[in-house]
């Protein structure tokens, strides 16, 4: 019975070897060749100033208000776009992976560091499976009592019946009315907490649509929906709104103001004709009028130094509350953090800033850039401050005076102490930009990832 079977198996062995002596390499498939590259076309347009001459064979992209050339734009943009899709179209698998190990790095509940403003508490937050953020808000008065530091959406109010969190303005609802893009360019709260007023980009028109919600109600207003809207300002009691509008070059030149609730037209109250000068909206708390009396002592030849010049250490930026100045200071390569007690030392001024008696504060490693936050209470004892760092960095921690005097940041992160919840989300995003906080009577800090 071996025999036999042994004998059926050696015609096959036969073919394969018969077929590998007759085997004949193929010629490789040479691969498809790269789309050409779209061209846009030219028409030259010659220009003349200050006694020099060129001519710029793309001028026609820029008017903006000439149909026929944004039509052949459109036609460009769109080569432009299946060219890329077409080049890159052997990565897409990479492209895949690596947006899959981009999400995977985003904690589900993350959330902003909330900012206090009056009673309220504002913030935003990516919710679960969503692509775009919610700005939301609660009562600073409940937020220790009720809210859970892991989750800022956790917390009910059993005296009132509702949760705490109050949902302002979903993004990703936003992204439905523009198209699956939702960017905003400002925002602004009314002083009596009351509208949101907003600008999202329409990228059908190429310009920023203005809008308006009613925070009680969660529902948008049906004025004004103006459009090329560059900024936006509430009057103080938080029923007028003004806003500048841009022209086809997009140079504001109008501004308008509507009165929230009225049926009555936008009114427009100042229109600029000069094309060299620019409009803008804000509220009078963001600028100030200088008086300066005539008196020889305050001519700039009698101005005095308050800090000498330091070859080692120069100053970045300053900013103050009521009761310190805070400097952001470049030792080296190295950025620092000093607060400084109000008023100054008369005896000191003019020494060296290492002369004084600075109180540094304590960041975390390899620091390239610090900014100052959005400190608006010049009189609260907590300023904010953005530091930026291209290293991840997990460190969330809080010190006090004397952890700054006797321990290091490594000692804080030691004791691991979360500061509203995120530390698990540093930890799992590895974010690269922290905000900064802290409080300028005890010396605490608090990093929030």
């Amino acid at each position: 019975m071996r025999h036999l079977l042994t004998a059926l198996r050696r015609p096959p062995r036969r073919r394969a070897i018969l077929q590998l002596a007759n085997y004949k390499p193929q010629n490789p498939q040479a691969a498809p060749s790269p789309p050409s590259l779209p061209k846009p076309p030219k028409k030259p347009v010659s220009f003349s100033l200050h006694g020099e001459s060129w001519s710029d064979d793309y001028n026609w992209m820029s008017q903006l208000s000439d149909r026929v050339a944004m039509r052949h734009m459109d036609v460009y943009m769109e080569q432009e776009e299946k060219y890329t899709e077409a080049v890159m179209s052997n990565t897409d698998r990479l492209q895949s992976k690596l947006h899959a190990e981009m999400a995977s790095r985003f904690a589900a509940d993350l959330s902003t560091p909330s900012l206090r403003w009056g009673p309220w508490l504002y913030y935003r937050r990516v919710e679960e499976g969503m692509q775009y953020s919610v700005l939301c808000r609660r009562l600073a008065s409940l937020n220790e009592e009720f809210i859970s530091n892991k989750s800022p959406s956790a917390g009910f109010d059993f005296t009132s019946g509702k949760k705490i969190e109050q949902k302002l303005l979903d993004y990703n609802k936003e992204a439905e009315r523009f198209g699956g893009y939702a960017y905003e360019e400002l925002s602004e709260v009314s002083p009596d907490h009351r509208y949101l007023a907003y600008t999202m980009y329409d990228k059908d028109n190429d310009h920023f649509k203005l809008s308006v919600r009613d925070l009680n109600s969660g529902l948008l207003c049906n004025k004004p929906q103006a459009d090329r809207v560059s900024s936006i300002a509430w009057a103080k009691n938080g029923q007028a709104l003004l806003y500048a509008v841009t022209d086809d070059k997009k140079r504001p030149f109008r501004i308008y103001c509507i009165m929230l609730g009225s049926d009555a037209e936008d009114v427009m109250i100042l229109e600029e004709p000069q094309e060299n000068v620019h409009l803008t909206g804000q509220p009078v708390d963001n600028h100030y009028l200088l008086c300066s009396p005539v008196a020889s002592s305050c001519i700039p030849r009698n101005w005095q130094n308050v800090f000498s010049h330091d070859q080692q250490m120069s100053i970045v930026d300053v900013d103050f509350c009521s009761t310190h100045l805070v400097l952001i200071v470049r030792n080296g390569r190295k950025y620092e953090l000093y607060s400084l007690s109000l008023p100054l030392d008369r005896n000191k001024v003019g020494a060296l800033l290492k002369d004084f008696n600075l109180q540094s504060l304590p960041l975390p490693d390899h620091v390239a850039q610090i900014l100052p936050g959005s400190n608006y209470d010049f009189y609260s004892s907590t300023m904010r401050f953005t530091v930026s760092s291209p290293v991840v960095s997990s460190a969330v921690g809080r010190c006090t005076h004397a952890a700054i005097r006797g321990r290091t940041l490594e000692a804080a992160r030691k004791r691991r102490e979360p500061v509203q919840g995120v530390e698990e989300v540093s930890r799992q995003l590895n974010s690269v930009s922290a905000v900064f906080l802290f409080s300028c009577t005890a010396v605490s800090a608090a990093f929030l990832f």
